[in-house]
């Protein structure tokens, strides 16, 4: 993340497809930084996490990140593929979607980022933390009033209660249901059945 933070890296621009020579380590530092900080036990990569993720969205790592989701697996073809780079998938979107749950509480103590903010196919960083069984990020998420959990994307009109269920994860079905304003009726459009069944945890950096 220090690398990432250079003033050289983030000076580039965020629609490259690849990092230029002149800084090697921002391909390695892009795929990795999630897996290095859920392993890291203390606090003193939360600034640097902050500093990084605060207008990532215009950040070359970002997309770096976006093209190896598209490029693998169940991701190619369906998730990435009306994106032209980074634009709408925030900081709190990647904390959410990497399960670095300390950094995703950092990021909702600031006034930058808008928890309800969605991406290009219309999630919430709920939806995501849902999607890829983090339930550190849901229980921190499930504590801001201000949250709407029956929230549908736009893109499937699937909220986070059934993409949990039909992946199977119960142990985020049941932090949902405790919610009190939480729909378990919420009708969805497309989720069960559709060829997302195969999504699961987002594999970056194992």
């Amino acid at each position: 993340m220090t690398y990432l933070n250079f003033q050289c890296v983030r000076e580039l621009s965020p629609t490259l497809g690849s990092a230029p020579p002149t800084v090697p380590l921002v391909e390695y530092a892009s795929r990795y930084w999630g897996k290095h900080i859920r392993k890291e036990k203390t606090e003193s990569t939360s600034p640097l996490a902050l500093k990084l993720l605060i207008g990532f969205e215009h950040h070359i790592s970002s997309h770096l990140l976006l093209l190896n989701c598209r490029n693998s697996g169940p991701w190619r073809d369906w998730v990435f593929d009306e994106w032209d780079g980074p634009n709408c998938f925030t900081g709190l979107h990647w904390a959410a979607l990497l399960g670095v749950g300390r950094v995703v509480a950092a990021l909702l103590g600031t006034r930058e980022l808008d928890i309800k903010e969605t991406d290009a196919l219309g999630r919430t960083a709920l939806v995501w933390v849902a999607i890829q069984d983090h339930k550190e990020g849901v229980k921190i998420l499930l504590q801001r009033k201000d949250l709407n959990p029956n929230a549908p994307d736009t893109k499937y009109g699937g909220t986070p209660l059934p993409w949990a269920a039909e992946y199977g994860y119960d142990r985020i079905v049941r932090l949902l249901l405790e919610r009190e304003d939480i729909n378990p009726n919420t009708p969805d459009v497309a989720v069960i059945g559709h060829p997302s069944l195969g999504l699961r945890r987002v594999g970056i950096g194992e």
